[in-house]
């Protein structure tokens, strides 16, 4: 009888813990989906170069990048969010942060994924995004699961289609290999050295696999350029719908 009387309060424990844990995760999503509506719209709003749009969910210094934006308006690819993932949501009093994946199909059928630490304001019952800036995606080694042999060898093919690409001064191939910063940092430069090719030859490309996940990896990346010298890049990837993309390259040269 005593331990009949045990394992029914055991049970009835255990339900109660798990009512309260189904509760409390059901008020967090109340309140988290008012933030979350804001920055999906917000996102939304910029990839369609919808500015009076995202203008209206922003505020301070959100307000400069959105008038930035607008004034290189001519110079953005329109583009349609295909996904939109948001992660490490930490609200203090009437502010949030978080981080922002948004994966956008540009109007030539490209693929581009960017990265965004994202700051918001509550302001009145809803939010307002008051910081957008653009962040390079973090290689965390994840519990579920690390990058494949497969996946190793896209990433070494998607950065010797990138070197190919420089070396034949096509730069808008170059432009495909490319995501998020990245990307934004090669438009950038393209102007200036766009006419002519960054490097004559390479060769002997060779990968070091450094860690990641199913979504990015980091690897150290090494070759020759030209015969003779040898170059090293820290080379973040991402994993996009068009397969993986070159989304930061950090020189090693000197090591």
């Amino acid at each position: 009888m005593a331990k009949r009387t045990y394992y029914l309060i055991t049970g009835l424990i255990i339900l109660s813990l798990l009512g309260i844990y189904f509760l409390v995760g059901a008020h967090q999503q109340k309140q988290l989906s008012p933030l979350r509506n804001t920055v999906n719209s917000f996102c939304r709003a910029v990839a369609a170069r919808d500015f009076d749009r995202a203008r209206q969910l922003s505020c301070g210094p959100a307000l400069q990048t959105i008038s930035q934006q607008r004034q290189l308006a001519d110079k953005l690819q329109e583009a349609r969010v295909i996904d939109l993932r948001i992660s490490e949501i930490s609200i203090v009093g009437d502010t949030a942060t978080l981080t922002a994946r948004v994966e956008r199909e540009l109007t030539g059928g490209e693929n581009d994924v960017s990265i965004y630490d994202i700051g918001l304001y509550r302001a009145g019952s809803g939010w307002k995004i008051y910081r957008f800036e653009p962040a390079a995606p973090a290689a965390k080694v994840s519990l579920f699961g690390g990058p494949s042999q497969d996946d190793w060898a896209a990433a070494k093919d998607v950065y010797i289609c990138y070197l190919t690409a420089l070396s034949r001064g096509n730069w808008d191939a170059a432009e495909d290999c490319l995501v998020g910063l990245a990307r934004q940092e090669h438009r950038s430069v393209a102007p200036v050295y766009g006419q002519h090719p960054l490097l004559q030859s390479f060769e002997n490309v060779q990968i070091d696999p450094q860690g990641g996940n199913r979504e990015v990896i980091l690897a150290k990346m090494t070759y020759q350029v030209d015969g003779s010298r040898t170059v090293k890049t820290l080379t973040t990837f991402q994993r996009t719908a068009g397969g993986w993309k070159i989304a930061a390259v950090s020189s090693l040269d000197g090591n």
